[in-house]
């Protein structure tokens, strides 16, 4: 059973798995191109050739400005505030292009220009102490800064020879591609936040041993109980028809849910109740031998008809478990979920023998649910005056230990009315 349960698992697993990677191939299917650029990595802006330029993804080490020829501003109020510029630098042997920077950078071209006049007209002179160093993409210029960079260098005053020199071209930071460096990194990003749950879902399927739950629980028994109980189970899964997720037998109880499956043998199975919740109900199976923070376990079900037709399916295999729900009987099960039965019916009984009876809460009582926070507290039971002989009376009979529940305002049981199906009054009782 516990490999055809984790064999189950795996492949849930498995096809989300593929599902969010599906998701990040194609989340990511257009910036594949500025991967593998890259990738690939930059080259050295000085040793390409002027026909090799454009497209490009170069890097530099720029120690040389002549001027700049075009910016962008944005327009506040009557403000108008340079947000990027474009400069005239080196490439190649004897070429010329553009360069865009953004406004953090104005400081440092303007270094940089300042020290290339300098040496221009002789104030200056040795390598430049100043540089910026770049990276991105030789892209064609716009028509409009195009204009702007022959009218700055003169273009039409130019020889054809020197013409050639200055190239239409401007390097653009922080492009890889044609694709900006913050859009990769923000598809990066997306690509590893949906890839790498999907490789520890893959992980999971290969490596898991089978849901958490039946693992821990089954682990608790020796090797040679293990043994014998591992072929009952098998037995139990071939022979149990599921329903609602739910396999049901007189010694086993599965809740089939991938991952969330959990197992729990019919005797050790103390209490269960119904709780609403946003989506419908849960059915609420506790556990007697678990960890107190582990031995709840929910059955989500969607309508009251499928709550009450599962906690019927329950309590004909549950005799001694308790069913229904009490603010009180919380505190009982957590002092000692092996009592939770004997503690029930001590304390309905303590105010006396009259006190109100157990009852099977599956049938007369369906519709309870726990109180919500906030919700006041239900009417405590009072046990009604009784003549000492029916007192007397309903101290000898006994009614089923297990499917306990207070009933408000329930009559005290008649002498006559506690001997079980089928079965005589004792003698000396007057019948009617």
């Amino acid at each position: 059973m516990l490999e055809q349960l984790r064999i189950a698992m795996a492949r849930k697993k498995l096809r989300r798995a593929g599902l969010l990677m599906l998701t990040a191939v194609i989340a990511t299917f257009n910036f594949w191109p500025g991967y593998l650029t890259l990738l690939r990595g930059p080259q050295d802006l000085y040793t390409l050739d002027a026909g090799d330029l454009e497209g490009r993804y170069v890097a530099a080490r720029i120690d040389i400005i002549y001027d700049w020829y075009a910016e962008s501003v944005r327009q506040e109020d009557d403000f108008a505030t340079p947000v990027q510029r474009e400069y005239i630098i080196p490439a190649g042997e004897s070429s010329f292009i553009g360069l865009e920077l953004s406004s953090d950078l104005f400081d440092a071209a303007e270094a940089v220009t300042n020290h290339t006049v300098g040496v221009q007209i002789g104030k200056e002179s040795g390598p430049n102490p100043c540089e910026l160093v770049v990276r991105g993409t030789i892209r064609p210029m716009s028509d409009q800064t195009r204009s702007f960079y022959y009218k700055v260098v003169g273009y039409d005053d130019l020889s054809p020879e020197d013409q050639q020199r200055f190239l239409p071209l401007v390097l653009e930071t922080d492009i890889i591609g044609s694709y900006p460096a913050s859009a990769l990194l923000l598809s990066a990003l997306a690509l590893i936040a949906f890839a790498l749950p999907s490789l520890g879902l893959a992980l999971g399927a290969v490596l898991g041993k089978g849901p958490r739950q039946i693992v821990n629980y089954l682990g608790e028994l020796s090797p040679a109980r293990y043994e014998v109980v591992a072929d009952d189970l098998d037995d139990f899964y071939d022979a149990a028809v599921p329903a609602d997720r739910m396999r049901v037998s007189p010694r086993w109880l599965l809740y089939e849910n991938g991952a969330s499956s959990w197992l729990l043998s019919t005797n050790d199975v103390a209490w269960v109740y119904r709780e609403s919740c946003r989506r419908g109900e849960n059915i609420v199976v506790c556990s007697k031998s678990e960890p107190r923070h582990f031995s709840k376990h929910r059955i989500p079900v969607g309508t009251r008809w499928a709550a009450d037709n599962l906690l019927g399916r329950l309590s004909a295999v549950l005799p001694e478990a308790v069913f229904g729900y009490d603010p009180l009987w919380e505190t009982l099960y957590d002092l000692d979920p092996n009592r939770l039965s004997h503690d029930i019916r001590a304390t309905l009984y303590a105010a006396g023998p009259g006190g109100a009876p157990l009852y099977d809460a599956v049938r007369e009582a369906p519709d309870l649910f726990p109180p919500r926070p906030g919700d006041d507290p239900p009417p405590r039971h009072t046990a009604p005056a009784e003549a000492p002989e029916a007192a007397a009376a309903s101290a000898v009979s006994s009614p089923s230990a297990g499917r306990a529940q207070p009933e408000a305002g329930a009559p005290a049981p008649s002498p006559a009315g506690d001997a079980g199906p089928g079965e005589a009054p004792s003698p000396g009782e007057e019948t009617s």
